[in-house]
Parts: structure tokens; C-alpha cells; sequence
């Protein structure tokens, strides 16, 4: 049986619901909307509409979306094909603290394609930014894109199979080869 990852099957079923499910659909802020702007505000279950239009000079156009946790929260982010035409096919995702300069995470092309893909990322009670760019700033033609961002309970911490620290036995005397004589011990044990 082929058991996929956790990480997938949010990504999974995200990406396929996404459209219906979605909390609202918004449009990114005008611009200045990046980190030293104004973010556009997102909430967990959103979809956002953005384009990244071309660069101005050595100005690269990026779009930050500002979203507030109250729990601990697994944060799954992506990105996708904007419109039917003119979309930004490359993106770069980027999950920033509350001060828009501290770096918790990055990605470029883990999602389908070439687009990005963040997630599980657990993080403590309260506000970040997600940054999208492009991963070519060299665009000639504005590019579309969609962000979902979904948001889980954080994990529980599996609980651990055994105490620590672990039992100690001593080895039966030889022969002790073969399962009729092997001394039976469990998973957080060990022989002196």
C-alpha cells in the first residue's frame, strides 16, 4: 500500500478544494504592497489574486500578504497559475515574521511546475508575511498568480514509545542465534 506524507495530502487536497472552499477570494492591495508598503491582509482559507508586473529599473515588483495566528498554527502555502494568459509561471514564496525582515522560511519550485510551495511550518501565536516574487525579476509582461493559504491546529508531538532511560539487559549466554534462544527485548533497550 503506497502511504503518502502528511505535507501531500494537505497539499493535495488544498490545491483540489481550494477554489470551493476557499474562506473568501481576494485581490492584492494596490501598490506599494510589498514588505515596506502595505501588505494585503489574508486570512487562513483564503485565495489571493495577484500580479507581479515588470521590474522598473532594478525595482522588482513583490506582493506581501500580512495574516494574523492566534494559536499555534502548521501554515501550508502555494502557489498557482494566476489567469488564462499572461501568468507568472516561477514564483518564489517567502514566510516572514511580524517585523518583515526575519526569514522563518523559503521555497521555489516545490510545488506543481515551477511554482512554490511552503508547509507544514509550525509556528507560535501571531502575525506573518508571505511574500511572493518572481524567480526571474527580468519579466517583460505582468504574470498572474493565485496564494492559498491554509492553516492546521499545530501538531501534537507524537508521544514517545518508551521511557528513557532505557531498560538495560544482559545478553544470554551463547547459543542465543536463533529466535528459540534470543532474549526478547523492546524497542528502547539495550544490552550490556
Amino acid at each position: 500500500m503506497l502511504t503518502l506524507p502528511r505535507s501531500l495530502l494537505v497539499y493535495l487536497a488544498a490545491t483540489t478544494t481550494a477554489a470551493l472552499t476557499a474562506q473568501s477570494k481576494i485581490t492584492e492591495d494596490p501598490e506599494p504592497n510589498d514588505l515596506n508598503g502595505r501588505p494585503t491582509t489574508i486570512m487562513c482559507g483564503d485565495q489571493a489574486s495577484g500580479t507581479i508586473d515588470p521590474a522598473v529599473g532594478s525595482v522588482v515588483d513583490e506582493d506581501a500578504y500580512s495574516f494574523l495566528l492566534s494559536n499555534p498554527t502548521d501554515i501550508y502555502a502555494f502557489t498557482a497559475r494566476g489567469g488564462a494568459t499572461g501568468f507568472c509561471s516561477n514564483t518564489v514564496l517567502e514566510l516572514y515574521a511580524a517585523d518583515g525582515v526575519t526569514l522563518i522560511a523559503s521555497d521555489d519550485d516545490s510545488g506543481p511546475g515551477l511554482y512554490s510551495s511552503l508547509g507544514p511550518i509550525t509556528v507560535p501565536p501571531g502575525t506573518y508575511h508571505l511574500n511572493v516574487k518572481p524567480f526571474d525579476p527580468v519579466l517583460t509582461t505582468p504574470g498572474t498568480y493565485t496564494l492559498d493559504l491554509v492553516c492546521l491546529p499545530a501538531s501534537t508531538p507524537p508521544t514517545p514509545l518508551c521511557t528513557y532511560p532505557p531498560a538495560v539487559f544482559t545478553e544470554r549466554p551463547e547459543p542465543n542465534q536463533s529466535p528459540l534462544t534470543a532474549l526478547a527485548v523492546s524497542c528502547c533497550s539495550r544490552s550490556s
